[in-house]
């Protein structure tokens, strides 16, 4: 397991535990990358680095996806000043530059609540 914003005591003892800057190269192959609002804790041009970082790092056939709500990428009331705004369809476009397999899934619901009404997903496969 690797992860930067879980100390050790969470998982058990933590022996398997690699803590790692995700705008660097991930220091192992990976079968599944999994972000769940991540990327609103890094600048844009990190958000990219992170993104290609994981597609990288991932063995043949695996995964990533990058989860992202409605407040990082439209700064609604749930979004907080000292976060960053999340631009989906900019990340996509710059990493279809360099040939990444990147798409996005949108889930949209009717709620009243900002991070509910709409989710886009971020996903790469290396085949």
């Amino acid at each position: 397991m690797v992860t930067f914003d879980i100390d050790t005591k969470h998982l058990g003892g933590g022996k398997d535990v690699i803590y790692h800057d995700v705008t660097e190269p991930f220091p192992i192959k990976l079968d599944i990358v999994f972000s769940h609002e991540l990327m609103k804790f890094l600048k844009s041009d990190e958000q990219i680095k992170t993104i290609r970082n994981s597609y990288n790092s991932l063995n043949k056939r695996g995964f990533a996806m990058h989860i992202i709500h409605e407040p990082s990428i439209k700064g609604t009331s749930e979004h907080r000043k000292w976060q960053y705004r999340v631009n989906p369809d900019l990340i996509i476009e710059q990493l279809k530059k360099e040939n990444l397999p990147i798409r996005k899934i949108i889930f949209k619901i009717n709620s009243n609540v900002d991070w509910l009404r709409e989710t886009n997903v971020i996903l790469l496969e290396k085949k």
